[in-house]
């Protein structure tokens, strides 16, 4: 399956939004790392290379507006990448479950008022993906059970 990107712009996040809180070592390193940037322009190998903490993490310590502005950067990486993105898949599963369940209600009210029918579809698209690679073969589902849910709220 191919999932469609091209629903997201190519924009940069906005210029005086804050992207983290910056309470932390890992928050400013998230802060440092995305500011300026383009939605699509961070590749696996500049995360890896040039972001001093762990990958994976990156959209836990993000506020609402960079989580949705930024989402989709790291489905797009754990898509196309999945072999070589290690746990970013796993990651974004658990924080979209995490999201469909209640757990992570900022996330949620943010993506439902600043995406499209379109893109919002794109997130049960890719759960639907990493249902048919990997998480299927788990008990439980959580990219099946997030993508069902999904459907329902969205």
């Amino acid at each position: 399956m191919s999932l469609d990107f091209s629903t997201f712009p190519n924009d940069s996040f906005p210029k005086g939004e804050s992207i983290t809180d910056r309470s932390g070592i890992e928050s400013c390193a998230v802060d440092d790392f995305f500011r300026g940037k383009k939605r699509f322009e961070v590749t696996l190998k500049e995360l890896r290379e040039d972001y001093e903490c762990d990958e994976s993490a990156c959209l836990t310590f993000m506020k609402p507006k960079a989580f949705a502005f930024f989402l989709p950067l790291f489905m797009k990486i754990a898509t196309l990448e999945y072999d070589e993105a290690d746990n970013i898949p796993d990651s974004l599963v658990y924080k979209l479950h995490r999201m469909a369940t209640g757990g992570a209600s900022d996330w949620l009210d943010e993506i439902s008022k600043t995406y499209t029918k379109n893109q919002r579809d794109s997130i049960i698209d890719f759960l639907d993906e990493m249902s048919r690679i990997e998480w299927r073969h788990q008990d439980p589902d959580l990219a099946a059970d997030a993508a069902s849910l999904l459907r329902e709220i969205f």
